[in-house]
């Protein structure tokens, strides 16, 4: 396999094989680099948002949403009412008096 000079995992150590320490440093280094670059990346995002103000009323908005969505589920998944009656209109209220088993599995017979 040829070496590529640019890449320095394929530098050869003192004897003729690559330097594990030096390698490692080398791919530590790159990918810190890369780290910087994507936090820049971010920053940059941020930014653009903040001075957007309707795409910042955007992003809370959506983020409402999904926080409040998510409450929901939780909160009817702990009670039983699963998928939570808000979500699917015209939808009734578990009143717990099924035939379920307490595992919480429906049990469908197929004749």
């Amino acid at each position: 396999m040829d070496q590529d000079p640019a890449d320095p995992t394929d530098a050869p150590g003192p004897e003729g094989a690559a330097d594990p320490v030096q390698t490692g440093i080398d791919q530590f280094q790159r990918a810190a680099l890369e780290a910087i670059r994507a936090g820049r990346a971010m920053l940059d995002a941020a930014e653009s948002i903040l001075q957007d103000p309707a795409a910042a009323e955007t992003v809370v908005r959506t983020v409402g949403a999904v926080a409040r969505n998510a409450t929901e589920a939780v909160a009817g998944f702990a009670s039983g009412r699963w998928p939570v009656p808000a979500a699917d209109e015209g939808a009734e209220a578990d009143d717990g008096t099924d035939e379920d088993p307490p595992d919480g599995f429906e049990r469908i017979s197929v004749s």
